[in-house]
């Protein structure tokens, strides 16, 4: 198995760069035809949704597309995929981003009663509680 960063993601994503997008694409190719595995980090898949998002103004409905056509290539395994199916259900309602939505799904899966937040979009998801008034 191998590891990519999310800037190796991304140009295989937008084919945006003619030599790294050759570049990550041929990695991919060649992971494949030896029989590899290629593991993308919770955190790799996070960030390249944000930078999809605040760089390249992908729309939420063309990010859940994104993540679910890279659930779907063999060669790739997405770091908890059952976690990220639980959060492409969270994002796609509207309410969370994509960090929010992946923090409130993996605190849930790991045990916790709830997320606390200051967020109010945050607060009024499932997963998250706001976090109570100080009292004197």
């Amino acid at each position: 198995m191998i590891g990519i960063d999310t800037n190796v993601l991304l140009r295989a994503i937008l084919d945006d760069d003619p030599s790294q997008s050759s570049a990550a694409k041929a990695l991919i190719e060649a992971a494949k035809a030896a029989g590899e595995t290629i593991r993308v980090d919770r955190l790799v898949l996070a960030e390249a949704v944000w930078t999809l998002a605040r760089r390249y103004r992908y729309t939420r409905e063309q990010l859940v597309e994104v993540v679910e056509a890279l659930s779907a290539v063999p060669e790739l395994r997405l770091e908890d995929g059952r976690a990220v199916a639980d959060v492409l259900t969270a994002f796609g309602d509207g309410r969370l981003d994509f960090a929010d939505a992946l923090i409130g799904v993996l605190n849930r899966r790991a045990g916790c009663a709830t997320t606390y937040t200051f967020d109010r979009v945050a607060s009024g998801s499932p997963d998250y509680t706001p976090v109570p008034p100080r009292t004197a």
